[in-house]
């Protein structure tokens, strides 16, 4: 049985969903590989402690750890307004490939179709404050930006907010994760203020506060960029690359 879900229907280069489909069909056949070597490709790779590694990764593939469905493996990637996965449950020959044009979210929406493709109930699917603030802000002004997310966060019967959707926008705008090598465009200040925006959400989080001192920092801002790094090391005292960057700040 094969299943293709399409959202957002993206071609990222030169690589489309039919493309990877005859991949997976070619793996299958054993056109590119032995049989025993896909199923040796599937197993966890071993620490040296005897224990599997945390992310279950195998050979280029990582492992669903839940097995409810059946043997379940995936690879996943992920850039700018872009991430995609082949899910593939090797038990019952099921195959879903899904581009989508948000970061990190393929994976979660590939998992949610395979339930339904066995007769699972998932919940309707929400939309993402963080994808619908990013694009009021970049192209509107940041007062209408931040009305909108307020007035979004109340209807959580059809929308979401993710702490790690509004970090990853705000380094989408800092443009330095760039692995197609095109031309880089850097909107320092709107990364600065959805960071900010990020930790008057989040205002525990660490990793929060350690971003949106990245941003600051970016933007020339070093005062400011230190405190927030302090304030991150004080909720985190592990941030050791904090810990650095105050050090030179010092300096």
């Amino acid at each position: 049985m094969f299943f293709i879900y399409e959202l957002y229907y993206t071609i990222t280069a030169s690589v489309t969903i039919r493309d990877l489909w005859k991949f997976d069909v070619a793996l299958y056949n054993h056109t590119l590989l032995k049989q025993q070597t896909l199923e040796e490709a599937f197993i966890p790779i071993k620490l040296n402690n005897g224990e599997n590694n945390p992310g279950e990764f195998g050979l280029g593939w990582e492992i669903e750890k839940d097995t409810s469905l059946g043997k379940m493996v995936y690879h996943s990637g992920a850039a700018m307004g872009l991430s995609t996965v082949l899910l593939r449950n090797v038990t019952r020959n099921q195959t879903i490939i899904l581009f989508d044009n948000i970061h990190f979210n393929a994976h979660e929406n590939a998992s949610k179709v395979m339930l339904l493709l066995n007769g699972k109930k998932v919940d309707l699917p929400k939309k993402s404050i963080a994808g619908i603030y990013g694009n009021t802000l970049f192209n509107k002004r940041a007062i209408i930006a931040r009305e909108t997310l307020e007035r979004l966060k109340k209807d959580t019967a059809h929308f979401y907010l993710s702490e790690d959707e509004m970090n990853s926008l705000g380094y989408d705008f800092m443009g330095n994760n760039n692995p197609y090598h095109l031309p880089e465009q850097h909107f320092y200040k709107h990364a600065v203020e959805s960071l900010k925006m990020n930790i008057e959400l989040f205002p525990d989080s660490w990793n929060a506060y350690d971003s949106y001192a990245e941003a600051l920092l970016a933007d020339g801002q070093k005062e400011a960029a230190l405190k927030m790094y302090q304030k991150s090391v004080e909720i985190n005292p592990k941030n050791e690359n904090g810990k650095k960057v105050i050090e030179k700040l010092l300096k």
